[in-house]
């Protein structure tokens, strides 16, 4: 498949507004990680991300799954259960 269909301008040719294109999602993430990984396995670290940059986006991905919602849920049901 060429990736080069999947540009803005050629999906708003076809009328979309937007796009969710799933395989998108799954072959890039796939590809990356697949680096990370086998950057890891090799040297035992990854280079790819500053320290930073990986403390932003571990902020974005718990403010987008709102977290802090999940721990108070979880302090009020599993937490109070564990504690008797």
């Amino acid at each position: 498949m060429d990736v080069r269909f999947f540009l803005a301008k050629n999906l708003m040719d076809m009328g979309y507004v937007a796009c969710i294109e799933a395989q998108v999602v799954l072959c890039s993430a796939f590809h990356y990680l697949k680096q990370v990984l086998g950057e890891l396995r090799e040297t035992g670290e990854f280079k790819g991300m500053t320290q930073q940059e990986y403390i932003d986006a571990r902020q974005q991905v718990e403010d987008l799954i709102d977290l802090e919602e999940h721990y108070e849920i979880e302090a009020k049901t599993v937490e109070k259960r564990m504690s008797r």
